[in-house]
Order: structure tokens, then C-alpha cells, then sequence
């Protein structure tokens, strides 16, 4: 679990786009990096990254954990409007 409090010492993991095929998964996050399968859009490629970014945050959680928790949240941010823009903050 990450202690948020301690803001200094947390980075965010880099995000890498690629082709996943060979691992035959969407998505990993191995060494503080999420790799994420560069064919995703769409909401599919926001539930991908909210579920590696959900096993960096809680490395407790189990795959079945992790996922549960990436669809809600996924669910949720799509149906208040959140979509991907290219050069935005």
C-alpha cells in the first residue's frame, strides 16, 4: 500500500506503450513501469491502465481484487466523461 503522506518519495510509474502479444496480456506493471498494449482505446485502454496502476497501489490485493476494483473505477470515470485527449493536462 502506498502511504500517500509520504509525497516526497512517491513517483508515479512510467508508462510505456507497446505491443503485448508475446505476453498475451493487455497490460503489466513490472519495475515501476506499465506497459500497456499500444492496439487499446477507448475505454478498454482506460480499465487497462487504472488495473496496472490499481497493482502498483495495492500490491496486497489479489488479480480478482484488482480487477473488480479497475472496472468500477473505470466504469465510474466513463460515465462522468472522462475520455483521453492528445496535448491536454
Amino acid at each position: 500500500t502506498i502511504d500517500l503522506f509520504k509525497w516526497k518519495s512517491f513517483r508515479l510509474p512510467k508508462t510505456i506503450y507497446r505491443k503485448m502479444g508475446k505476453h498475451q496480456a493487455l497490460g503489466l506493471f513490472v519495475d515501476n513501469e506499465i506497459h500497456i498494449d499500444s492496439s487499446l482505446k477507448g475505454k478498454k485502454e482506460m480499465e487497462i491502465h487504472l488495473h496496472e496502476l490499481s497493482h502498483y497501489a495495492r500490491p496486497d490485493f489479489t488479480e480478482d481484487e484488482v480487477r473488480e476494483l479497475s472496472r468500477k473505477f473505470t466504469d465510474y470515470l466513463w460515465r462522468e466523461g472522462y475520455r483521453k485527449a492528445d496535448n491536454e493536462d
